[in-house]
């Protein structure tokens, strides 16, 4: 997580982004802030509802809202995007990502789950990735705290 520099440390609401971050020679080289959230997992559609809400739901997380779309690029020169977890389930996305970047060799898919627990969403998830990969002619590795990881 990468925490929104204009929000109070103890601000719970919209004040953490779910992030993909690219470290080089120990520092923090690159960062891409989810733009995509899912709704009542990463974020609740209620707007100023939101803090009564949150009361009553303490599971649901309230991240903040990326924007922009930028490219993480390796020593080796090479060009990767970025897409978090079911970012990469749409094609449009994806292929914003590559189009603002025509440098992108790979699509790494940062991933979590655990949500949906023992059930056939880690396979259908993956599955489903790999149509990005054939659409758009690029491998992805995907790595998964809670699921399956691939190239």
């Amino acid at each position: 997580y990468d925490h929104h520099p204009d929000k109070s440390p103890f601000d719970f609401i919209e004040s953490e982004y779910n992030a993909a971050v690219l470290m080089s020679e120990q520092k923090v080289s690159s960062i891409y802030h989810k733009n995509i959230l899912i709704p009542f997992g990463e974020t609740l559609p209620f707007g100023p509802l939101n803090k009564t809400v949150i009361s009553m739901v303490p599971t649901v997380s309230l991240f903040a809202r990326g924007e922009g779309t930028p490219q993480m690029k390796l020593k080796s020169g090479h060009g990767v995007i970025t897409p978090i977890c079911y970012e990469i389930l749409e094609s449009g996305f994806t292929r914003k990502l590559l189009n603002a970047h025509e440098g992108s060799d790979i699509i790494v898919n940062l991933t979590n789950d655990s949500w949906y627990g023992e059930t056939a969403e880690p396979f259908q998830h993956l599955f489903l990735a790999k149509w990005r990969a054939l659409e758009f002619g690029k491998p992805i590795i995907r790595s998964t705290n809670t699921g399956i990881s691939s190239v």
